[in-house]
């Protein structure tokens, strides 16, 4: 009764889920799942009231229970996701109380939250809620245990707090947690951009550019990497007032600068899914020329030492000129940290 009722929850058959959920109620009312369904039956019919009533009972059915612990924290989450939007639809003084109040449910998420994923959802959601509130002071309490102890995290909530806390402007944190990233994928194509762009505003250039040289060998059909070699020049120019090393920096900026702008065709990776047994990537090819063309794209999954999982290939096209084509790759193999592709001609 419970699974047909996440069933129907899922097809948006409402009513169905309903009665399923409070079915299996009848059969057990100490299982704390058939309320988190009805929570979120609640919810899409906007009732906020009814959603956080059932999302506390399933709370209390889960108790301290180490079974329950994934509808604990995925209620946690239901919760702490209501109030952000309740927030959200308010003005003024009224934003700001409410920002508060989702501020303390989304704490309460992250004292157990355990999946990358959510976790990294959950950051962003926070930090949103402490400017709404009007307390950005305390954004970094929100990656202050990720700096603490980065071991303990997952590549894409660190990815993510090193985001938030560039936002805010604490650069010297961004580094560290994406660096931290890094250690744990070093084929993750958001820590490498975003730690490339951290050095390259705080004046670290040396350090940016080996990033960047593996940004440009991963991703080479992407017109926005040659940008960071240029925004780099760009910096080392500034930095200086020796003439010929002006020159140098201005040629070189010029010439990728250039490079960017004439390349024919953009590649844009849109997701990256890996599971245990698949991996999926899916993206889209724009047709930079003046003429329809047919693309092939040649995709290496790889390791966390970099050996190639598995290759697969699809052809994209005709793309019209000024137009653009999507492509979906999956491959049978799990384990894959990373991607890389041939250059697209």
């Amino acid at each position: 009764a419970l699974n047909a009722a996440i069933n129907a929850l899922n097809a948006g058959q409402l009513d169905s889920a309903e009665a399923l959920a409070k079915r299996s109620l009848v059969l057990d009312r100490h299982a704390p799942y058939a309320y988190s369904v009805l929570g979120s039956i609640a919810q899409n019919r906007k009732n906020s009231a009814a959603a956080n009533d059932y999302w506390k009972q399933a709370l209390a059915a889960a108790g301290t229970d180490t079974v329950y612990a994934d509808v604990r924290t995925k209620t946690l989450y239901e919760i702490a996701s209501a109030a952000s939007d309740r927030a959200e639809g308010q003005a003024g003084a009224a934003k700001r109380t409410a920002a508060k109040e989702a501020v303390k449910s989304w704490q309460e998420h992250l004292a157990v939250a355990n999946n990358d994923l959510l976790l990294a959802d959950a950051i962003d959601n926070v930090s949103r809620m402490y400017v709404e509130a009007g307390d950005s002071v305390s954004v970094p309490t929100i990656y202050a245990p990720m700096l603490a102890n980065p071991s303990k995290y997952g590549e894409i909530s660190l990815v993510h707090a090193g985001v938030v806390a560039s936002r805010n402007g604490h650069q010297a944190d961004a580094i560290t947690l994406f660096d931290a990233a890094l250690a744990r994928n070093p084929y993750s194509r958001d820590a490498i951009n975003n730690l490339a762009a951290m050095y390259i505003q705080t004046n670290q250039f040396p350090k940016a550019f080996p990033l960047i040289d593996k940004l440009v060998a991963l991703d080479p059909s992407n017109p926005d990497n040659p940008l960071l070699y240029a925004l780099a020049y760009q910096g080392l120019y500034k930095g200086t007032k020796d003439k010929k090393l002006q020159k140098i920096y201005t040629d070189s900026l010029v010439y990728f600068n250039a490079k960017s702008e004439n390349l024919p065709v953009k590649l844009v990776v849109t997701e990256f899914t890996r599971r245990p047994d698949q991996t999926t990537l899916v993206g889209t090819i724009e047709n930079r020329g003046t003429a329809a063309k047919t693309y092939t794209v040649n995709v290496e999954f790889l390791d966390k030492s970099g050996t190639v999982i598995s290759t697969e290939t699809t052809t994209v096209g005709p793309v019209a000129p000024k137009a653009s084509g999507t492509f979906k790759i999956t491959s049978q193999k799990g384990g894959v940290f990373g991607y890389r592709y041939k250059p697209l001609t």
